[in-house]
């Protein structure tokens, strides 16, 4: 099982820091998606960031289970499109979950930073 890390950007030899990389966390999950069943993922005790990576599109919330939207939502609980070409780290907020759904088969890391 991995440690958590803290969240840190990579640098370079000159120690200049390095656009968008960051440094291992040490914590890493996967979920393997089936197409179009939600999935809710309980985050680690002392997580404060999360990077998030998707082999395809995928939608995720915090707190909650996601949802594909069917419909225009507009009261602000829509889940979050991830693209998988664009990891993205987000802060976790006290949030306990992370809920993730997906249209077709494919995998989901987490990457949990201290």
């Amino acid at each position: 099982m991995g440690a958590l890390k803290a969240l840190r950007l990579a640098s370079d030899a000159n120690q200049k820091t390095i656009d968008g990389a960051v440094v291992a966390g040490g914590w890493v999950d996967c979920r393997l998606l089936a197409a179009g069943v939600a999935e809710v993922h309980n985050v680690p005790a002392g997580a404060k960031f999360v990077l998030i990576s998707v082999t395809g599109n995928a939608y995720i919330n915090f707190g909650t289970a996601a949802a594909v939207p069917a419909a225009d939502v507009t009261n602000g609980s829509a889940s979050i499109l991830m693209v998988n070409t664009l990891p993205r780290i987000f802060e976790l907020k006290g949030a306990a979950t992370i809920g993730v759904i997906a249209e077709a088969i494919q995998s989901v890391t987490f990457e949990f930073f201290k």
